[in-house]
């Protein structure tokens, strides 16, 4: 990504928040405290693995971003020396939403305090169920939804235009899935 907010992706075996690269520059010492438990949290917890990111939101003064993917969509962790706010992020922008989600969590204390915090956030978060509910029409997926299992909520969807049958679309809509897709962890 290029523009206001440099973004590091490392591989995604790995929570490799540590790995500084393209533009997010030197860490404070808070920033350090703040990345070392984060890290050393999370290789105790050992989620499943994710893409994750690491990346300075300059709209809001250059903050320090810890992020991770799931299901191709950003969630993230904003510290700013004494504060994490955690939340669902922009898909492109990586800033916080308006009005915090349900998933939402905001602490103050220490770097090491908030560390340890963020990392059970992402921890719970990645631990949590994730379906893909597909439509097929002539071998193809012509629309799906990607969510939470255990609670529902929404976190992508798609429908092609182009593939849809449309007798079946003007009866009922999409109807009950054609597949089910387990992305993560097991079936709530």
């Amino acid at each position: 990504m290029t523009g206001d907010n440099a973004v590091y992706t490392p591989p995604m075996h790995s929570l490799g928040f540590d790995e500084v690269d393209n533009g997010v520059g030197d860490l404070d010492a808070a920033e350090s405290e703040f990345i070392e438990a984060l890290l050393s949290e999370m290789a105790v917890r050992a989620p499943q693995p994710a893409t994750s990111y690491l990346l300075r939101d300059e709209d809001i003064g250059g903050r320090l971003v810890a992020s991770v993917q799931l299901a191709w969509v950003p969630f993230g962790a904003r510290f700013d020396g004494s504060t994490v706010h955690c939340d669902e992020l922009h898909c492109q922008l990586y800033c916080l939403p308006e009005e915090p989600t349900e998933l939402a969590l905001e602490a103050s204390g220490s770097p090491n305090e908030l560390g340890r915090l963020a990392a059970a956030w992402f921890d719970t978060l990645l631990r949590r169920p994730v379906v893909r509910h597909e439509w097929v029409n002539r071998g193809q997926v012509y629309a799906d939804r990607t969510f939470f299992s255990d609670s529902g909520r929404i976190l992508t969807g798609m429908v092609n235009s182009n593939g849809i049958p449309l007798k079946r679309w003007f009866r009922q809509g999409l109807g009950p899935a054609d597949r089910v897709v387990q992305v993560r962890g097991e079936h709530a």
